[in-house]
């Protein structure tokens, strides 16, 4: 499934397993609903991208890209897929009770602003962190981050209150 829309704002609701979804967006995009592909998602925006779905992706790479990123559900990613989410110039923001899981592939959250999340986990990939600063998505709630591969955070700011970090990794 191919989508390449020329409207400066799209909303799309998306329901259904395919072989492989791209969407691109010339403006913002908002993605409803639940989608899982076999072979790779990639949904890209030239402003934020906001993604309210469930996405699954089984091979290959979950790409999300925006100016900024809103995200309200759940990636998930089986087997050595990896999930890689973009700001390129603002911040990325997961809402409270928000997943973002992995069998074996890396996690990874770059942006050029601040990574406010939820829950990040890995069972045998690593999480990469590449932001300015760390926080979570509710006021005193832990940083929870899991991986029995290596965290990387990679920060010019904060890395959350010290009393907030909570890490399950097996290399740091």
């Amino acid at each position: 499934m191919v989508i390449q829309t020329t409207e400066a704002d799209t909303s799309l609701s998306l329901n259904g397993e395919v072989t492989q979804a791209s969407i691109e967006a010339p403006g913002t995009l908002a993605v409803t609903g639940s989608l899982s592909a076999s072979e790779g998602i990639s949904l890209l925006a030239t402003e934020t991208l906001t993604v309210a779905a469930n996405l699954a992706n089984a091979e290959g790479t979950m790409q999300l890209q925006g100016t900024a990123i809103e995200q309200q559900g759940q990636l998930t990613a089986s087997s050595e897929s990896t999930i890689t989410v973009t700001a390129l110039d603002g911040s990325i923001t997961m809402a409270a009770g928000s997943l973002t899981a992995s069998d074996l592939g890396t996690i990874h959250y770059t942006a050029s602003q601040e990574l406010s999340f939820s829950q990040i986990s890995s069972t045998g990939g690593a999480i990469i962190l590449d932001v300015d600063a760390v926080e979570t998505t509710v006021a005193d709630e832990l940083l929870n981050l899991a991986t029995s591969d290596q965290l990387t955070i990679l920060t010019n700011g904060d890395i959350g209150a010290t009393e907030a970090i909570q890490l399950d990794v097996a290399h740091l």
